[in-house]
């Protein structure tokens, strides 16, 4: 019994977030247009593909993907996606959830592999050191 009722609680909260949002945020009950749409499984498909080389520049916030096999190049800026395959080049707008999307796969890949680097390095420093007291050890 009182499960159930705490889980009233919690739907209740939930559909008062919800209109709430929906009322306060624009971006939260805009249409998602299907170039939207498309642009966004095109990045994230991208992204998680093996050998994909994904950069951001601090200063200008813009995220780069590159892919050479399949000669597809992204640039997401601050309000659109731009599409480059060496023959045409798509500019697709974007704003609201599916551009805060687009950018949260793009900032946890690139987060991803920053860790496997850290841990690579890291794994790396260890190795080295564990050398060094080995050698030590063979001198003493």
């Amino acid at each position: 019994m009182k499960a159930i009722i705490q889980h009233k609680i919690k739907r209740i909260k939930q559909k008062t977030y919800f209109k709430f949002k929906k009322t306060f945020d624009a971006s939260f009950a805009e249409q998602i247009d299907n170039q939207q749409l498309t642009a966004y499984f095109i990045c994230k498909r991208l992204i998680d593909k093996e050998g994909t080389i994904l950069l951001m520049a601090p200063l200008s916030g813009k995220r780069y993907i590159k892919k050479e096999d399949e000669n597809l190049f992204i640039i997401i800026n601050s309000d659109n996606v731009q599409i480059i395959n060496h023959v045409y080049s798509y500019i697709i707008p974007m704003s609201g959830r599916i551009f805060k999307k687009t950018l949260k796969v793009f900032d946890n890949k690139l987060e991803s592999n920053r860790e496997k680097l850290e841990m690579e390095v890291k794994g790396n420093i260890q190795n080295s050191l564990n050398q060094i007291k080995n050698d030590l050890k063979k001198d003493v």
